[in-house]
C-alpha cells in the first residue's frame, strides 16, 4: 500500500491512453509497450549486436543480423555470464524507455546508462518501474529517452594479455566495445524513437561510472562519429589499469588458462573460445578473489590497449583528450571504506599475510598502503601517511579509524580522483559534487535517483534537488538550467571556480576542491607548484623569437632547480637548493627553509635568475613525469591580430609580446579559447604552502 502511495504522490498528471509503439529500423521492426502507470512507452529487449559466442568470444561486438516480422520487446533477456552459474553469452540486448512520443514532435535528450558491479558483474534489463525513473519523474518537464545496454564483465569483457592482441578474431576491452556498439546504436536509431542523437548523456555508477571515464578517455578522446556530449560518473570505480602486455595483465590470462585447462592446448587462445562456459565462471570466481584488499579489488579492469585506451587517465585529462564537452563527477565522503577490510581496526593482527596481517597499529596499516601501492619507495609511504594523518577533524577529511583512513586513500585513487579529473577535462564546463550524508558510503546517494522509495516523499527537497540536478544536466549539459529549488538554494558549482557542490542532510551547500585537488596534484620540486598549460595559437599567426639563454638550467653538484611564479611581482623567480635537517645551518648568503607540514624537511637556497632582455618573457618549463628537470628559455610571442585572450595578462617589450595567467591547480586545465589552435606551450608556476603527493607517487596512482 505505502508503495502505491509513492508512486501516486510522484507521478505527474496523465494522458488518458497511449497505443503500444511500433518502430521499423530496417533490420528489425520493434513492437514496444506502454504503460499508463508509470506513463512510459518501453522496449524490454533490443537485439544491438550479434551473441559474442563461439570465434566470437573475447571478441568485439559484431553487427547483429536481420529479423523477419515483428519483433515482441516485451520479453525479459539475461544477463552477460558471471558469478557462480549466472548468464548466457547471447547477452548484448538494450533496453529503452521513455515518455510517450508523437511523430513531429522536438527530438528528446538521450540518458544511456551503464551499470555497475567492480568489473565483474552487473546486468541491464527492465522492471516497472525501470532503473532512473526518479530523475525523469522529479518534475512534469523532464522529458528524455532512457535506455540500458547489456555490456560483457570479468573474462569474457576483460581479458587482457599479448595473445588476445595478436589475435584477428579477439579484441582487448570487449565489454567496453559492447559500451561503445550500444552508443553507435543510440546514434543512428535513436531518431526513430524521438531522439536527438546530438544531445546524449552517458552515466553509470561505481563500475558504470568507470565505463563512463573508459568512453570519455576512448580513442585519444576522438572518438568519431561523436557519440555523446555529457557524461555523468557517480562514484566512477576506476582500479589500477596497467598496459594489455604488462607482467599484471599476462598473470591474469595465464591463471585463466590455467584454472580452465587450457594453459597445456597447443593454443592456449583456441581452447579459452571452445571450453565450455562454465568453466570461465568458476575461474572467474578464483581471479576475482587474487587480489582483494591489495593492488585491486576484484582483478578484472579495463587495459591501456593503444587503441580503444591509448593511455592512463591521469595523462589523457591533463592533455584534455576527452571526447566529453560538459561532465560531472560524483563522489561519496567514506566511500573507499567499502573496499577496505575492517581488519584494519583490529588491536592486534592474526597472522603475518593477507587481511590477518592487518590491524590497527602504524605497522599493520603500513602492510596494507605498501599493498595497496607497492611500486612506492619507502619514502613516498611516508609522504602518504603525512598527508593521510591517523586521525584528523581538517576539514573534509573526517575520520577516527584506521580503515576509514586506508578509505580515504582508496577513494581518492579508485575513485573521486577520476571524478575529478573527468571534471576538470571537460571541453566546456566540469563539476564535481560530494554525497555526505551518514554513513555517505558507497552507493548510499542511489536511493536519490535510482528506484522509486520511500526517500523521494520523506526528503522531497533533498530529492528534487539532486535529482533535479541531474534531470536538468541530461537535458541541457548544465545542473542548474531547470533547477528545481529556489534561488535561495546554492547552485551546483562549475568546477573552474575552485568550489564542488555538497549533497548534505541539511540541504546543499558549495564547498572548496582544494583539499581534494591538492590531494590529486603532484608536486615537481621540493615545494608544491600548480602549473597551468597555456595554449597559444597559430591563428594568431605567433611565433618565437630566438633567446638569449636556451638551456637546461643547472645548479652546483648537489643541489637542485626550483622555480616558482611571483604573482605580485609578476615574474619567475628561481633558485637552487639542497636538502638538509632541521639541526643543520645554511651557508652564507643562502636561506634556510623548513616545510611546515613535514617538520623533518628543510632545504638551504640561493636566488638562480638569468639576465633575460627586456624584449623577451622568462618561462621555466617543467614535465609533470617523476625526476623532471626544468628548462628555462628568454621568450617572446608577437602576434598579428586578437592580442591576449579573455582571462590572460599580456606582456609586452618593444617588439613582442606574451600572455600569461597562473591558476590554482595542475588539473584545473583550461580549455583552449575559441580561435587559438596548439602551436607552443608556455608554463607558469606558483609556490603554494600544502603539501601534496610527489609525482613519483601520482605516477603510481595512475598506472
Amino acid at each position: 500500500m505505502q508503495f502505491n502511495i509513492i508512486v501516486a504522490a510522484l507521478l505527474p498528471l496523465l494522458a488518458t491512453a497511449y497505443e503500444n509503439p511500433l518502430v521499423n529500423l530496417g533490420y528489425v521492426s520493434l513492437q514496444g509497450k506502454y504503460d499508463g502507470a508509470y506513463n512510459i512507452s518501453y522496449f524490454r529487449k533490443i537485439p544491438f549486436a550479434a551473441p559474442p559466442v563461439g570465434e566470437n568470444r573475447f571478441r568485439r561486438p559484431q553487427p547483429v543480423g536481420e529479423f523477419g516480422g515483428i519483433y515482441n520487446t516485451d520479453v525479459p533477456y539475461d544477463m552477460c555470464p558471471q558469478r557462480t552459474v549466472n548468464g548466457s553469452e547471447d547477452c548484448l540486448y538494450l533496453t529503452l524507455y521513455s515518455r510517450p512520443w508523437t511523430a513531429g514532435s522536438p527530438k528528446k535528450p538521450v540518458m544511456v546508462f551503464f551499470y555497475g558491479g567492480g568489473f565483474i558483474q552487473g546486468a541491464a534489463g527492465m522492471a516497472l518501474p525501470p532503473s532512473t525513473y526518479p530523475v525523469l519523474n522529479v518534475s512534469q518537464s523532464t522529458n528524455y529517452i532512457a535506455i540500458y545496454p547489456n555490456y560483457r564483465t570479468n573474462a569474457f569483457g576483460l581479458l587482457p594479455g599479448k595473445k588476445i592482441k595478436e589475435s584477428p578474431t579477439s579484441d582487448l576491452n570487449p565489454g567496453l566495445l559492447d559500451q561503445q556498439a550500444a552508443l553507435q546504436w543510440v546514434n543512428k536509431y535513436i531518431s526513430y524513437f524521438g531522439g536527438d542523437p546530438k544531445n546524449v548523456t552517458i552515466w553509470g555508477q561505481s563500475a558504470g561510472g568507470g565505463s563512463v571515464v573508459a568512453q570519455v578517455i576512448a580513442n585519444g578522446g576522438k572518438t568519431s562519429p561523436k557519440l555523446f556530449t555529457n557524461a555523468i560518473a557517480s562514484s566512477p570505480f576506476w582500479p589500477r589499469n596497467y598496459r594489455y602486455d604488462s607482467p599484471e595483465a599476462e598473470e591474469v590470462y595465464n591463471t585463466l588458462a590455467n584454472l580452465t585447462g587450457c594453459a597445456t592446448a597447443v593454443d592456449s587462445l583456441r581452447c579459452l573460445k571452445t571450453v565450455d562456459v562454465q568453466k570461465i565462471r568458476d575461474a572467474n570466481q578464483i581471479i576475482n578473489a587474487m587480489h582483494t584488499y591489495t593492488t585491486s579489488s576484484y582483478t578484472w579492469a579495463p587495459v591501456i590497449d593503444d587503441d580503444f585506451l591509448r593511455e592512463s587517465l591521469s595523462d589523457a585529462t591533463a592533455k584534455g583528450r576527452v571526447n566529453s564537452d560538459y561532465a560531472i563527477g560524483m563522489y561519496n565522503r567514506f566511500e573507499g571504506s567499502t573496499f577496505v577490510s575492517s581488519a584494519l581496526n583490529a588491536d592486534s593482527s592474526t597472522g603475518v599475510s593477507g587481511t590477518n596481517a592487518l590491524n590497527s597499529t602504524d605497522s599493520g596499516f603500513r602492510f596494507w598502503l605498501t599493498g595497496f601501492l607497492p611500486k612506492l619507495k619507502p619514502e613516498h609511504y611516508d609522504q602518504v601517511e603525512v598527508l593521510y594523518p591517523r586521525a584528523t577533524t581538517n576539514g573534509a577529511t573526517v575520520y577516527t579509524t584506521q580503515q576509514d583512513r586506508a578509505g580515504y586513500i582508496y577513494r581518492d585513487v579508485v575513485l573521486s580522483c577520476p571524478a575529478y579529473w573527468i571534471s576538470v577535462a571537460s571541453k566546456k564546463v566540469g563539476y564535481v559534487g560530494e554525497y555526505t550524508i551518514s554513513p555517505a558510503k558507497h552507493a548510499s546517494d542511489v536511493g536519490y535517483w535510482n528506484t522509486v522509495n520511500s526517500l523521494q516523499t520523506t526528503q522531497r527537497f533533498l530529492y528534487e534537488g539532486y535529482a533535479g540536478a541531474y534531470a536538468s544536466f541530461i537535458q541541457t549539459g548544465s545542473p542548474n538550467t531547470h533547477k528545481l529549488t529556489n534561488d535561495s538554494v546554492v547552485a551546483w558549482p562549475a568546477v573552474g571556480t575552485g568550489s564542488q557542490w555538497v549533497i548534505a542532510s541539511t540541504g546543499f551547500t558549495d564547498g572548496s576542491l582544494a583539499a581534494l585537488g591538492n590531494r590529486v596534484t603532484g608536486n615537481t620540486a621540493k615545494r608544491d607548484l600548480n602549473i597551468e598549460i597555456i595554449d597559444f595559437g597559430s591563428d594568431l599567426h605567433s611565433h618565437s623569437l630566438p633567446a638569449k639563454t636556451n638551456k637546461l638550467f643547472e645548479c652546483p653538484t648537489g643541489w637542485k632547480f626550483f622555480c616558482f611564479y611571483n604573482e605580485e611581482g609578476n615574474e619567475s623567480l628561481c633558485e637552487c637548493y639542497k636538502m638538509i635537517s632541521p639541526a643543520e645551518e645554511c651557508s652564507p648568503g643562502t636561506n634556510k627553509y623548513c616545510n611546515d607540514y613535514i617538520k623533518t624537511e628543510c632545504s638551504c637556497s640561493y636566488a638562480k635568475q638569468p639576465d633575460c632582455q627586456p624584449i623577451f618573457d622568462f618561462t621555466c618549463v617543467a614535465s609533470t613525469s617523476p625526476g623532471s628537470t626544468w628548462t628555462c628559455t628568454c621568450a617572446g610571442k608577437v602576434w598579428g591580430k586578437g592580442g591576449c585572450p579573455s582571462g590572460f595578462n599580456s606582456h609586452c617589450g618593444s617588439k613582442a609580446c606574451a600572455c600569461k595567467k597562473v591558476t590554482k591547480f595542475l588539473s584545473d586545465y583550461t580549455p583552449r579559447p575559441k580561435g587559438f589552435a596548439s602551436s607552443r606551450v608556455l608554463i607558469s608556476v606558483q609556490a603554494e604552502k600544502e603539501y601534496r603527493i610527489s609525482d613519483s607517487i601520482v605516477s603510481e596512482l595512475k598506472n
